[in-house]
């Protein structure tokens, strides 16, 4: 997997959730990448966009961040073209997540999680990132 363009986006304000997140993947073997912020995610997807750059496979995305939150920057991506390849996981402590349609695939975490759990949606969200270990 090419380590310039992870698979994985991972766009929180909590520190710990990127490290934990980072290093979860990574001992599955896959490539991801975490900024701190919403402003900061969009920045990266641009700058993917702009180098002709493989676009991430999935997108963490927690709700509540500075800068942009998770709700601005689903609204400037939902509907773009490249969308379609790309999930997002949603995370949030928040119990009443309402996204407008678009062509994301969107899939709901909510805090706090069990460490299996962010591993399991991002399993059944992509599969193929898992190589032979993927279930369906």
């Amino acid at each position: 997997m090419d380590d310039t363009w992870p698979a994985i986006l991972i766009i929180d304000d909590e520190f710990n959730m990127r490290y934990f997140a980072t290093e979860l993947f990574r001992l599955e073997g896959i490539s991801s990448h975490a900024v701190a912020d919403g402003c900061q995610g969009l920045d990266y997807l641009t700058e993917v966009i702009q180098k002709q750059g493989k676009l991430p496979r999935v997108i963490i995305l927690d709700m509540m961040m500075p800068c942009k939150d998770g709700y601005q920057v689903y609204a400037e991506i939902a509907d773009a073209n490249w969308i379609e390849n790309t999930e997002i996981v949603v995370v949030s402590a928040a119990r009443d997540i309402e996204l407008p349609l678009g062509r994301a695939k969107v899939h709901i975490l909510y805090k706090p999680y069990e460490v299996t759990a962010l591993l399991d949606i991002v399993r059944r969200a992509a599969p193929d990132l898992f190589g032979d270990q993927a279930t369906t």
